[in-house]
């Protein structure tokens, strides 16, 4: 045991600080036949006690039960186990928080996939959780003064990040230190811990899936910009003989879903409508409906979706689907390092999406199919030229 003194200053009484200090040095001390404590001589000098105060505190131990005495062979730790309960220090509770942008709706299904998510990891953790968003439009404060708010106020030591977020919030996070987690993005500062999605090769494995359907026409709808997707659609669809067509209207998946669909028909009807979220999905399918428009018969649709697994299956709608609790799970993991100093292995892991083929894409089939892989797509039996099969309608 080491020397220490005891604080005069406060208003504890000595041997109860002694009591204290006896049984933290023991938590660093080896066990020889048994954890013995130190001699009431000892006691004094290491502790600058007087003799007194030696006698009260290891009685005061006595009396809880924590040592009993050996005749001649002086003082020893009763109860490992309650020691260790009572004395040995715990991990501090850490507090994690998720933000995103107010443009999303706290109750879509993708939000409410990730809270629903990192509740569960949080639990499994022993982390305390704050749910919050930044609100871009808030007349009172700026964006980023809200974020440096919510992170005081709610005493953050680290952020899961949801959706896109300013490049000034990022560089603010940055400079303070506090250690966070982007899901679903791909920045190429080294230092910024994401979970990827490969977005070029899940694109691939449905355009592979068009392309063997014998479509031509392709429009791709999104709600926000994404330059790097853009590019990699317009690519892959020369590449597999396509004809794509990116259909941009930044705003809410529901709205635009419903606004692009009607635009996009109107300005000559693809063989093929993409929708990039649920939401605009599910609002898109609203806007068909109205126009009595029938899947796949007059047009093939496909979602690329981010909500949980399942999702559209009553509709029979093919969807290129996120694995998005495995993403956020892998978040948690991530931060909880992070928020306890360690040093991630892997700052960047990449996940890949998975294509549910049901009816609305045309292909003739009884039950759902997944792939995950463009060489499973070799295995399937799709049909000759001109050949579209109502699989929706059971026809």
């Amino acid at each position: 045991m080491k020397n220490r003194k005891l604080d005069l200053g406060i208003e504890t009484p000595l041997y109860l600080q002694l009591k204290e200090a006896l049984m933290k040095d023991l938590v660093s001390s080896h066990p020889d036949n048994g954890r013995k404590l130190p001699t009431f001589k000892e006691i004094t000098g290491m502790y600058g006690v007087g003799l007194v105060t030696a006698v009260k505190a290891v009685d005061k131990l006595k009396a809880e039960g924590l040592v009993y005495g050996r005749r001649g062979m002086g003082l020893y730790l009763k109860d490992e186990e309650k020691f260790r309960e009572t004395y040995q220090p715990r991990p501090q509770t850490r507090t994690l928080g998720i933000t995103f942008w107010d443009i999303y709706n706290s109750s879509s299904p993708y939000i409410s996939e990730i809270v629903r998510t990192v509740t569960k990891e949080c639990e499994t953790r022993s982390l305390n959780l704050q749910l919050f968003a930044t609100h871009s439009n808030n007349h009172n404060l700026s964006a980023l003064a809200l974020l440096e708010k919510n992170i005081v106020e709610k005493h953050l030591d680290g952020l899961i990040l949801a959706s896109r977020m300013p490049a000034e919030d990022i560089i603010f996070l940055k400079k303070k230190g506090i250690p966070f987690v982007w899901v679903d993005n791909d920045l190429p500062d080294e230092d910024i811990c994401c979970i990827r999605l490969d977005k070029f090769y899940s694109l691939s494995l449905l355009l592979a899936h068009l392309s063997n359907l014998k479509y031509r026409r392709v429009a791709l709808l999104s709600a926000e910009e994404d330059h790097l997707l853009e590019k990699a659609f317009q690519v892959l669809c020369t590449a597999y003989g396509l004809e794509g067509s990116w259909c941009l209207k930044a705003g809410p998946e529901e709205k635009t879903g419903y606004l692009l669909t009607g635009e996009t028909l109107s300005q000559g009807k693809p063989d093929v409508i993409i929708t990039r979220g649920a939401q605009m999905t599910a609002a898109a399918l609203d806007r068909l409906s109205e126009l009595k428009i029938s899947l796949p018969d007059d047009l093939a649709l496909v979602g690329i979706v981010n909500a949980v697994s399942g999702s559209f299956a009553p509709r029979n709608i093919t969807v290129l689907q996120q694995p998005l609790a495995g993403m956020v799970k892998q978040a948690v993991q991530m931060l909880d390092l992070l928020m306890n100093g360690k040093v991630l292995a892997e700052k960047k892991p990449v996940f890949t999406e998975r294509l549910l083929i049901r009816g609305s894409c045309g292909f003739p089939l009884k039950k759902e199919i997944s792939v995950s892989r463009i060489e499973e797509l070799k295995e399937l039996s799709y049909p000759r030229k001109g050949v579209i099969l109502n699989t929706v309608n059971g026809k």
